[in-house]
């Protein structure tokens, strides 16, 4: 059996990707803790393991379909990944399992062939405007590294897709997965702006697009594939966001080092998917609170 403590492999997101620059565009202090100090919280919201470890099973499985594997699908099987991130909770692992399963007869003789499974993709900014003048304010940038890590790159009708799998408990009336309807809740997304502008960069077959793997993480499962109709003026213009949340991210960074704390910004402590991790942090009401929670209630990815 694999060294535990060898494994690096995780499902989680890339080391520079959309959700750390989007941090830096929406709050100092979120930026700071999360990226900065690489704080986490010691306990996962229980919907957020089980999505984990569904994604984990699919990962294995898309992986094993590969005619070279990734090294990371060879070094550890998928029970022994998820015994590692579902330590302690044996029933979401069976639950992940299940819904694995259902997954695996929905799309039986499936036509993905998948090309990518849990790649980290890097580009540079730069490589965004090689085919045109780069503005003058993103010459400090255009060296700057910009990473993206995907679920899955697969062929899809003759086609290279980018696919992203999202895993949501449904509509409690229905049983069943929500109405996609225009999909507008991704046609925006940051993310899929910035996976389709580096991978766009990286692989020489042309990118068709961005496509959602919906799953019902419970009973009676569900499943979907949509892709994204996506608005080219606003996939022009997310090139742009993504050089300025990396000056941003610059000017953070090096007034933190310089000893200046980080500006909080209240309007990103709670969403629609519940409180920011840091909530309870920033609402504590003494200074000697928020450094008790931060030590006991959180933890340093890589270790102190």
């Amino acid at each position: 059996m694999t060294n535990k403590k060898e494994i690096e492999f995780s499902t989680g997101a890339s080391s520079r990707g959309s959700h750390q620059l989007g941090a830096a565009l929406s709050c100092e202090i979120l930026w700071a803790l999360r990226y900065h100090q690489r704080l986490r919280p010691v306990a996962s919201k229980p919907w957020q393991l089980l999505g984990t470890l569904v994604h984990t099973c699919l990962a294995h499985y898309f992986a094993s379909l590969m005619d070279e594997p990734p090294q990371w699908s060879l070094d550890e099987t998928m029970d022994e990944n998820l015994e590692r991130e579902g330590e302690g909770n044996p029933e979401m692992i069976r639950q992940a399992k299940d819904c694995f399963e259902a997954f695996k007869m929905r799309y039986a003789g499936d036509s993905w062939i998948p090309l990518y499974v849990e790649n980290e993709f890097k580009a540079s900014i730069g490589s965004f405007f090689k085919h045109e003048e780069m503005p003058e304010w993103i010459e400090p940038v255009k060296d700057e590294v910009v990473t993206c890590k995907v679920d899955l790159v697969c062929e899809w009708g003759g086609r290279v897709w980018v696919v992203d799998h999202k895993t949501s408990s449904g509509n409690s009336r229905t049983g069943r997965l929500n109405s996609w309807g225009s999909g507008s809740e991704y046609t925006m997304s940051p993310q899929v702006f910035q996976n389709l502008w580096i991978i766009r960069s990286c692989i020489d077959r042309p990118v068709a697009g961005f496509a959602i793997q919906r799953l019902k993480r419970s009973t009676p499962y569900d499943f979907d594939r949509q892709t994204l109709q996506l608005s080219p003026i606003a996939y022009d213009k997310a090139r742009y966001m993504i050089a300025d949340a990396t000056l941003r991210e610059r000017d953070i960074k090096k007034r933190i080092e310089a000893g200046e704390k980080p500006r909080p910004n209240y309007n990103q402590c709670y969403s629609r998917w519940g409180p920011c991790d840091f909530f309870s942090v920033c609402s504590a009401d003494t200074a000697r609170i928020q450094s008790s929670l931060l030590d006991t209630e959180y933890v340093q990815l890589g270790g102190k």
